[in-house]
């Protein structure tokens, strides 16, 4: 088993470079949790609330009295590792799976959504969701940069071709 270096200047300069957690432990042939440890001692958080994943999120979940629940439901999974394989994380094979199935779903003409009552559910997607697969939030405004993590361009809004790199939002 390997070590990671001493300095957290190398590990800070590998992640600006966009390297993963998991992408740093293969270099330094150590665990993913011990990337994940290290990084935590040094302020920077790579999973939960403050994670890449749960920055881009449009709804606050961290703080959600409904959390757990939300979190362990198979959409919500199903978008969580779409995000992650958009930002170039590695996937384990059960997480391609719950990927794949979100996908299909998406791409048969539903988007995600957070709806009060039953938390994250498949909605029919509307002229409104553009090429995203989630139902962007109201209270957010829709040119916020964040958007661009949603667009799927397998699937676009009917009538609409699929934007790279903007929102593909229909007019």
């Amino acid at each position: 088993m390997g070590a990671l270096p001493e300095s957290d200047l190398e590990l800070r300069k590998l992640l600006s470079a966009g390297f993963n957690g998991e992408a740093i432990a293969a270099r330094y042939n150590v665990g993913p949790s011990a990337v994940y440890n290290r990084f935590n001692r040094m302020g920077i958080s790579l999973k939960g609330p403050g994670s890449p994943v749960s920055s881009a999120l449009p709804w606050d979940i961290a703080r959600h009295p409904d959390k757990r629940r939300l979190t362990n439901q198979a959409p919500f999974r199903g978008l969580r590792y779409f995000l992650q394989k958009r930002m170039g994380e590695k996937l384990s094979e059960r997480a391609e799976l719950d990927l794949r199935a979100f996908l299909n779903k998406v791409r048969s003409g539903y988007v995600l959504a957070l709806q009060d009552d039953v938390g994250f559910a498949y909605v029919p997607r509307e002229d409104r969701d553009g090429n995203l697969v989630v139902r962007w939030p109201t209270r957010i405004r829709e040119d916020d940069p964040r958007a661009t993590l949603f667009v799927d361009c397998q699937s676009p809004a009917e009538g609409a071709p699929a934007q790279e790199g903007g929102r593909g939002i229909a007019s």
